[in-house]
């Protein structure tokens, strides 16, 4: 007797397919990056799907913030995570801080006459030395900021007037 063989083709049993692991997420911030010398400000970060998270090298939190107060004129903060697969995933941000500006220089004047009371028609010097200033006016006229200048007075009281314009701020008379 004739039988038939029926021969189903073997399927090949289907791999395990690798799920894949989730990229690295980072978000890292400031609240500002420019700050003034002596000025605080706050570094935020937030890290998703990774194995470890460093800040400036040291191991961190996934999640979390740190106050900074940067004494550097400028000053890179890097937030490095290890993803599960075992990549490096990395950001950075700069704070600046600007360069202090120096105080305002001190106004000094020196004003004077070589005589304060004289006779009518006579004649005396008026002195000055003005240090720190932008502008120096003698009556009205503009002079330098040392000098002097003779002065021979037609009236019985005469009063000069130094006025001086600092480097900031407003004139002195």
């Amino acid at each position: 007797a004739g039988g038939v063989a029926q021969i189903s083709p073997e399927l090949p049993t289907p791999e395990p397919t690798a799920t894949p692991l989730p990229a690295v997420k980072l978000d890292f911030s400031v609240d500002r990056t420019t700050v003034q010398l002596g000025e605080c400000v706050t570094l935020r970060w937030q890290v998703e799907a990774a194995k470890e998270v460093r800040l400036d090298g040291e191991a961190v939190a996934a999640t979390g913030s740190r106050q900074i107060c940067p004494r550097e004129p400028s000053k890179t903060y890097r937030l490095t995570a290890l993803s599960l697969a075992g990549e490096t995933v990395d950001q950075s941000l700069v704070v600046t801080v600007p360069p202090t500006p120096p105080p305002p220089s001190e106004l000094d004047i020196q004003f004077s006459a070589d005589q304060t009371s004289i006779s009518l028609g006579d004649c005396t010097t008026l002195r000055w030395d003005v240090k720190n200033a932008q502008e120096v006016r003698l009556g009205g006229d503009k002079v330098g900021a040392s000098g002097t200048e003779l002065v021979c007075p037609t009236e019985p009281a005469n009063s000069y007037k130094l006025v001086i314009q600092p480097l900031e701020g407003a004139s002195v008379e």
